[in-house]
C-alpha cells in the first residue's frame, strides 16, 4: 500500500481556516490538533504495516488540496435545529438598560451582521455596526460581549487586543469570529490600528514569514467595543461607524441563552433576506446620536456640554469651581487637571458665557446641568440646599448672584 493510501484509509484530515491547525480524526467526529506526537505516531502505526510513511509526505498532504477546509461557524450554524419563531435577540437586548431606544435595533443588525460573515457574506465597511457600550467599571460589559457566542465558538472571542501595525488587526479580524475591543478609546495608541481599520475599506491579507506574496484572507469577526470613557470617539469618522449606548445599570448575566434557538433565527432570517446594509437616513441618525459621546477638544466645549444657562428667571443653586472640576473628571477620564485647573476652568467658564460671583471667597456659578446623553437639562430637586439658604438669608450675598440691580434700599419704618 503507498503512503497516500494509508493515509487517507487511516485518518481524516481538516484545516482550520481560522486558526490554522491541521486536524486530525480516527471517527470523522472527534478532531484533535495534528501535533508532533500524532505524526509520529501515524508513521510508526504505518511503519508497523510495513508502509513507509514519513514526515515530509504527512506535510505535503496536509499542505495539499487534498484535505478539507473547515469553518468552525458554519460547521456549528449547520448543525442548529429550524427556528421556533420566537424571537430571541429583542430578550438578549433587554439585558442591557438603556435610554437609547435604538440599543434592540442595533444589536439585532450587529448579530445579522456577524453570522453574514461567517457565512461568507461581503459586507462594506462602511455598513458595519459596531456597538461601543459606555459606563463605569463592575457593569459587566465585557463579559457579555462575551456571552453573545456560544460555548462552542467562544474559543474564537478575544478582548487581549495587542496591535502594533495593520498586519496585526488583519490577523486579529481574520482568525477570530468576535473582537471585543476592551477599553475602547479613538485615540488610545494601543487601538490606532484597530480604528484605522473599522474606518478603511481595507481587506485582510496575510503574508507567510519571510514570504514575498501576499495572500487574500476574509474578515471574519464582529467588533464590539466597551469603555469608562463618557466621550469616546473624537471625530466625524467615529461618529459615523461606531454607535454609543450608555450602560446604566449592571447586566443580566445569570440568565440562561438559548444559543441553537438565537442563532437558528439569525440564520433564518439571513436566509430570508434580512437587510444587512445601512441607509443613508440611518448614517445620518447614527452621527447625530452619537454626538453627545464626542470628546471635546477644549475646555470650553467641554463645559458648555455639561453645563447651560437658566432659562427665565429659572431659580437655581450656584455651583461651585470644585464641583464642576470634579463632575468634569468623571465625565472626561482621560483630561488631566494642571496645576491652576481652577483658573483654566474658571476662564473657560466666562469664555463660555457664564456669570460667575464670588461668595466668601469661593468662585460660584449660577448654571444648570445638562445630560451630555440627552442634550438637555437635569431637573432639579426642589429642595434647597443649604447653600441656597444661606444665600435665601444673605442679601448682599444674593444681590451679587443676580447682580447688583437686586440690591435695594429699603425705606426706614417711621
Amino acid at each position: 500500500m503507498d503512503p497516500l493510501t494509508y493515509l487517507e484509509e487511516h485518518c481524516m484530515l481538516r484545516h482550520n481556516i481560522l486558526t490554522g491547525e491541521t486536524l486530525y480524526s480516527h471517527d470523522g467526529e472527534h478532531y484533535e490538533v495534528l501535533s508532533p506526537e500524532a505524526v509520529n505516531t501515524l508513521i510508526l502505526e504505518a511503519g508497523r504495516e510495513g508502509v513507509t510513511l514519513d514526515e515530509t509526505t504527512i506535510a505535503r498532504y496536509c499542505q495539499s488540496t487534498l484535505i478539507d477546509r473547515f469553518n468552525p461557524a458554519e460547521n456549528w450554524l449547520s448543525s442548529l435545529p429550524d427556528w421556533d419563531g420566537e424571537d430571541r435577540v429583542e430578550p438578549l437586548a433587554q439585558r442591557i438598560i438603556t435610554s437609547n431606544r435604538e440599543w434592540p435595533q442595533s444589536l439585532h443588525t450587529f448579530m445579522l451582521q456577524m453570522v453574514a460573515r461567517w457565512r461568507g457574506y461581503k459586507i462594506k465597511q462602511r455598513d458595519l455596526t459596531v456597538p461601543v457600550l459606555v459606563g463605569g467599571f463592575g457593569l459587566g460589559k465585557t463579559t457579555f460581549c462575551s456571552l453573545l457566542l456560544p460555548p462552542e465558538l467562544r474559543r474564537y472571542y478575544t478582548d487581549k487586543i495587542q496591535l502594533h501595525s495593520t498586519s496585526d488587526v488583519h490577523h486579529l479580524v481574520s482568525t477570530n469570529l468576535l473582537v471585543c475591543a476592551d477599553e475602547y478609546y479613538q485615540e488610545h495608541t494601543e487601538m490606532e490600528a484597530l480604528s484605522q481599520y473599522l474606518f478603511s475599506r481595507s481587506e485582510p491579507v496575510f503574508r507567510q514569514p519571510y514570504g514575498v506574496n501576499a495572500e487574500p484572507r476574509r474578515a471574519y469577526a464582529a467588533v464590539i467595543a466597551t469603555t469608562g470613557n463618557l466621550h469616546p470617539m473624537t471625530d466625524a469618522a467615529g461618529a459615523a461607524r461606531l454607535v454609543c449606548f450608555e450602560v446604566e445599570r449592571r447586566i443580566d448575566l445569570k440568565t440562561p441563552i438559548d444559543y441553537e434557538q438565537l442563532y437558528a433565527q439569525l440564520t433564518q432570517e439571513i436566509d430570508e433576506g434580512a437587510e444587512l446594509e445601512l441607509t443613508d437616513q440611518e448614517r445620518e441618525r447614527r452621527a447625530i446620536q452619537n454626538g453627545p459621546y464626542q470628546e471635546a477638544d477644549n475646555l470650553v466645549k467641554m463645559v458648555q456640554t455639561l453645563y447651560g444657562v437658566p432659562r427665565g428667571d429659572k431659580r437655581v443653586k450656584a455651583i461651585s469651581i470644585d464641583a464642576i472640576i470634579d463632575r468634569l473628571m468623571k465625565e472626561y477620564p482621560y483630561w488631566t487637571p494642571g496645576e491652576h485647573a481652577n483658573q483654566d476652568v474658571g476662564f473657560a467658564l466666562q469664555e463660555a458665557g457664564f456669570p460667575r460671583s464670588r461668595i466668601h471667597g469661593r468662585s460660584l456659578y449660577r448654571i444648570i446641568e445638562r445630560d451630555p446623553r440627552k442634550l438637555d437639562f437635569i431637573e432639579e430637586p426642589e429642595e434647597e440646599s443649604e447653600e441656597d439658604k444661606e444665600l435665601a438669608n444673605n442679601p448682599l450675598a444674593k444681590a451679587l448672584l443676580t447682580g447688583l440691580g437686586g440690591l435695594v434700599k429699603q425705606p426706614k419704618k417711621k
